[in-house]
């Protein structure tokens, strides 16, 4: 049976608080010399006693209200842990208390359980009728409890983030954040616990108030020791959740590592006090940039390391000489933010680029803090530059990268659009007109109509089909130029025969244009290869020019010899002169609308030109005409 305790027990449990913050700021104190193992062991404990007291053991303290040591005394000092680690340590020493809190508090929650499910099976294990509810609901406890808890470290050091920014006083901090964590964690844990028990409003009510004066009680333990014991190392730039609940960044490595510069140069700071000698030899022999200020911000003095950065020597940087090295669009922004923080006093943080007199750029993060004498009297200011290029370099490529990516599915995406119209429509024009041809009275003008179109459709699937296997295959170089003795004009002929017709059909005008005799006109070549490229890159003029001219011929210029198609068509805009050579590109997304094509006939002449030893390339003007020319050795 639960007993009714008076005004002692409750001392008791306020002296239980005092003992357990003693222990963790104890812990936490000496945390340099012994590390934070001590701390972890002290919370693995409390989170033990935590989980069997809230499971077990509750008190009657005043009208009937059932109060947990566990939840109070216990739970409340947890969390109080965990708010103190994340404002005076780093954001992986935050990660490691939080998940180590939470993982002890579901494997206990499960064991209370499985012990349970033991007890029920021996039938001889002594327990209390809250003990028996909580075995009763079993998953439901883990689950509510685990669940609370993760909810309580987030909104922990979330409020705490939000209140710093709005609330200056330390102590208004702490407490406000740990009331509404901890009465919400009544509120939740309660309402999923006992709200269908009959004492849900006592369970709630007793919670309320246990927990917020054990908040009250935390709190001023926790303030004092933030306010005078470790009163030099309150951290006021926190890592946020994002840190906490992500894997740290690039750039949030660098900014810790920042962090601890600036720590090691305000304690090289301390150092000049007591020697001016042993400070500027330590200030030498640091890895970043050191300098320092006037109170009106005129530099008088710079480090080696900061000259080798920027690239001026210390008496060129003296004063504000060290503005004319930075690069000229950042020298406004530069000078205007460093004079007014100069004129508040106040601290300043900011990144820009020297421009060497070699000139290379060299990306710097510039951080400056006010230097005050021992009775408060502003000196002027110390600071750092890092050297950040090697960061901003990575930035761009993976921002190049990342663009190219985007690019590159943007292609396949529409390739495999363009690519599936392509390859249904002479599918469905195959099986509309086999169909047809199946109609047993089908007169013969029909049938032959109806195969002929069969037939067509066939050969434009097949070509599509072709084209796919070839650009596959010239990616993965498993293409072998065949060398023969060839007549290049016999191959001009045989585009004659191919295109004429066509030229007759829509009005324009064909001309082959041959420069040399048969018997000067032979190229150790392949003959395939060639026809095809020649043949795709009429075909494309031939799609693209409704009246005029194309025109096809040879050129030798030297050890080279230089082919060209000429069209009066509708030309390639300058910033698509390079990019129609690419798989899948086309000049614009209008191009598959009225044009239709697959976008792999250039990348193919392409591929199978550089395969030869030759170069393809583009002249044209919108609205007047292409010239496509290509080059191949001219070997006989």
């Amino acid at each position: 049976m639960l007993q009714s305790l008076d005004l002692g027990h409750i001392l008791v449990m306020m002296f239980q608080s005092v003992v357990v913050a003693v222990f963790i700021l104890t812990l936490f104190r000496y945390r340099k010399q012994v590390g934070m193992g001590g701390l972890y062991m002290l919370l693995g404990l409390m989170q033990v006693f935590q989980v069997l007291l809230t499971s077990s053991s509750y008190f009657i303290d005043v009208n009937g209200l059932m109060i947990s040591p566990g939840s109070t005394v216990i739970f409340s000092a947890s969390l109080f842990a965990v708010l103190l680690v994340y404002i005076k340590e780093d954001v992986l020493e935050t990660r490691r208390l939080v998940a180590a809190v939470i993982l002890i508090n579901i494997v206990l929650s499960l064991l209370i359980v499985l012990l349970g499910l033991n007890g029920h099976m021996d039938g001889d294990v002594l327990s209390t009728e809250l003990t028996k509810y909580y075995q009763a609901k079993g998953l439901r406890t883990i689950i509510v409890g685990s669940l609370t808890l993760m909810l309580d470290v987030f909104l922990l050091l979330f409020l705490y983030e939000k209140f710093a920014r709005f609330i200056p006083s330390l102590f208004l901090r702490i407490l406000l954040t740990m009331l509404v964590v901890l009465s919400l964690d009544s509120l939740i844990y309660n309402t999923g616990m006992f709200w269908e028990t009959d004492n849900y409003g006592k369970h709630l009510l007793a919670a309320l108030v246990s927990k917020n004066t054990a908040a009250l009680i935390y709190t001023l333990l926790f303030y004092l020791y933030l306010r005078f014991v470790e009163k030099d190392r309150i951290v006021t730039d926190l890592p946020g959740l994002r840190g906490i609940f992500n894997s740290p960044t690039y750039r949030q490595k660098y900014e810790l590592a920042t962090q601890e510069k600036v720590v090691l140069q305000q304690k090289a700071e301390k150092a000049e006090e007591l020697s001016k000698i042993r400070y500027q030899e330590v200030v030498n022999c640091v890895q970043v940039g050191v300098f320092q200020t006037s109170p009106e911000g005129s530099t008088t003095y710079v480090n080696p390391k900061w000259c080798e950065i920027s690239g001026l020597s210390q008496e060129e940087a003296l004063g504000y000489g060290w503005l004319n090295s930075v690069h000229p669009d950042d020298r406004m922004q530069t000078s205007d933010g460093w004079r007014l923080a100069a004129q508040n006093g106040a601290s300043s943080t900011v990144s820009y680029r020297f421009l060497r007199a070699d000139g290379s750029c060299r990306w710097v993060l510039g951080q400056a803090v006010p230097e005050l004498a021992e009775d408060g009297t502003f000196l002027g200011y110390v600071g750092t530059i890092t050297d950040i290029t090697p960061l901003k370099q990575y930035e761009e490529a993976l921002n190049v990268s990342k663009e190219r990516a985007e690019e590159s599915d943007r292609l396949k995406s529409a390739f495999l659009q363009n690519i599936s119209h392509e390859i249904r429509t002479p599918m469905n024009a195959i099986c509309g007109f086999t169909e047809l041809l199946a109609i047993p009275d089908l007169s013969p003008e029909k049938r032959d109509s109806y195969i002929g179109i069969v037939q067509h459709s066939a050969n434009q699937l097949l070509g599509i089909v072709n084209d796919i296997v070839t650009i596959s295959s010239l990616e993965k170089k498993l293409v072998e130029p065949l060398y023969t003795k060839v007549n290049i004009n016999d191959v001009l002929d045989d585009l004659e025969s191919v295109f004429t017709a066509k030229a007759n059909e829509r009005g324009l005008l064909f001309q082959l244009e041959k420069n040399l005799d048969d018997q000067n006109a032979l190229l150790l070549t392949d003959k395939t290869k060639l026809t095809q490229i020649l043949t795709n890159l009429v075909a494309n003029a031939f799609k693209f020019t409704h009246k005029g001219y194309i025109r096809v011929g040879y050129t030798p210029e030297g050890s080279l010899i230089r082919f060209y198609v000429m069209d009066s068509g509708i030309g390639v805009q300058p910033k698509a002169q390079q990019e129609i050579f690419e798989r899948f590109r086309q000049a614009d997304q209008t191009i598959q609308v009225n044009y239709g094509g697959t976008g792999l006939g250039l990348s193919i002449s392409k591929g199978l030109v550089e395969l030869m030893g030759g170069y393809i390339w583009v002249i044209s003007e919108p609205g007047k005409g292409s010239t496509f020319y290509f080059t191949l050795p001219f070997n006989v």
